[in-house]
């Protein structure tokens, strides 16, 4: 498929290029506004922004302009992407975040320890009225000590730790 484009006359240009202009000038002020309202700190400055020059769509699918001299050339497409790509903006997050995602991010939402065999029923039931909620809530089944548990899931990056013991049981709550 071949795009030309062919300039009607001098009004047609006189109109289309200050136009062409004041886009591109609204971009680079936009830029230019992002830029200055990140924190002054180098460390927690983030280039999210971009505005990116491509050479290789037109010729992929095969675009061409009618020059002022009436020669058929190639143009070049410019993208613009607030945020930039997927992988910038998670490599923003995680280290804004420190590897621990906020609770409405996290695939580690919540985790269920209870303190022995007898509590792991209840520890259960907890998870699933907690993921009927909306949450994602594991439970650690494992027969390691709460010390033991509690600390792997700090080091899993849970959000929430909820402890169940007997008296949790009896009393239908649950410690944290």
């Amino acid at each position: 498929m071949v795009m030309v484009v062919h300039a009607k006359d001098d009004a047609y240009l006189d109109a289309v290029i200050p136009k062409r202009i004041q886009l591109f000038e609204s971009i680079q002020a936009q830029q230019h506004a992002a830029r200055q309202s990140l924190p002054s700190d180098p460390i927690k400055r983030h280039t999210l922004v971009t505005l990116d020059l491509d050479y290789q769509l037109p010729e992929r699918f095969e675009l061409c302009y009618s020059s002022e001299e009436g020669k058929m050339e190639r143009p070049v497409m410019i993208h613009r992407a607030i945020l930039g790509s997927v992988e910038r903006m998670v490599a923003v997050l995680l280290e804004d975040y420190k590897g621990k995602w906020p609770l409405w991010l996290s695939p580690r939402q919540a985790i269920v320890c209870p303190v022995s065999q007898i509590s792991m029923r209840y520890a259960e039931e907890v998870r699933d009225q907690l993921c009927e909620a909306g949450y994602y809530v594991d439970v650690d089944t494992s027969d390691k000590t709460i010390q033991k548990k509690v600390r792997e899931a700090q080091m899993a990056q849970y959000n929430y730790i909820l402890v169940v013991g007997g008296e949790d049981v009896k009393n239908g709550h649950v410690g944290s």
